[in-house]
């Protein structure tokens, strides 16, 4: 076992992404956290897997809820030389990939722009890409409900907003079963949109968007904006049909559904 500060964990070569060196952790504060701090020392696909988390964050700050053993929660290091497409697509590239395992799974899976996946208007799966200018490197976080089930949610008051794979298929893999079957899935979708270009990660998404036919309000930066959805383009970005009748493309934000009836 190595060690880093006061967690231990051991290194399995060959188990990361593209064949690169897994860190295995039984509890660290955040994988994500780690990785970041540690890029210069970590190899293109070099992947942080952890047991549990302490201190695990989603985007905006939010804290990211999960359970020792019964989340997959792991991050991997990309050196952005390999990508033929924006790093910045790097978390919807990613929502493809999971939402179509997760529909081989029998679920109906929705990406809900920019980095969520959604079955039935509960949240599965949160994903989070981090880098810095001064870097050639993008860490991508991935956190997953696997086997959490419905009390537990409730003890923690997410029974209304979240879900996992067990209480949407009524069984689920062990997390490094799911770990193995997601990596195959994310380092074939990025190789695809590597050949097709970023067209293809546009329309995958469409076929599973959350958004589709809705009035979002967007919240950036304090400001607000309602419109019309359009869909993403194929720089990612989240489109609105305003009232003027001009379509305003936006970079990031929080979106979320108005209720027209």
């Amino acid at each position: 076992m190595e060690q880093a500060g006061t967690y231990s964990y051991k290194i399995v070569p060959g188990e990361g992404f593209w064949h690169a060196r897994l860190f295995v952790f039984e509890t660290i504060e955040s994988t994500n956290s780690w990785a970041f701090r540690h890029k210069n020392d970590l190899a293109h696909g070099d992947t942080v897997l952890a047991q549990a988390q302490t201190g695990g964050r989603g985007r905006l700050g939010s804290q990211w809820f999960s359970m020792p053993g019964k989340s997959l929660c792991f991050s991997v290091c990309i050196d952005n030389s390999f990508l033929a497409f924006p790093p910045f697509l790097l978390t919807q590239a990613a929502a493809v990939a999971l939402a179509r395992e997760f529909s081989k799974m029998g679920t109906a899976p929705r990406c809900k722009w920019p980095n969520d996946i959604y079955i039935n208007h509960k949240k599965l799966c949160g994903i989070l890409a981090k880098c810095d200018t001064g870097s050639s490197v993008t860490v991508l976080g991935i956190g997953i409900n696997n086997t959490i089930s419905r009390q537990e949610l409730a003890g923690a008051g997410l029974d209304r907003s979240a879900t996992s794979i067990r209480i949407e298929t009524g069984s689920a893999p062990s997390n490094m079963e799911l770990f193995e079957t997601v990596r195959t899935s994310m380092e074939d979708t990025i190789s695809i949109i590597n050949e097709q270009g970023p067209g293809f990660l546009a329309q995958s998404w469409k076929d599973m968007d959350y958004f589709t036919g809705h009035c979002l309000r967007l919240t950036v930066a304090g400001r607000s904006f309602s419109g019309q959805y359009q869909g993403i383009d194929k720089r990612g970005r989240l489109l609105l049909k305003m009232q003027d009748g001009s379509v305003k493309p936006f970079w990031a934000g929080h979106a979320t559904k108005i209720r027209t009836e």
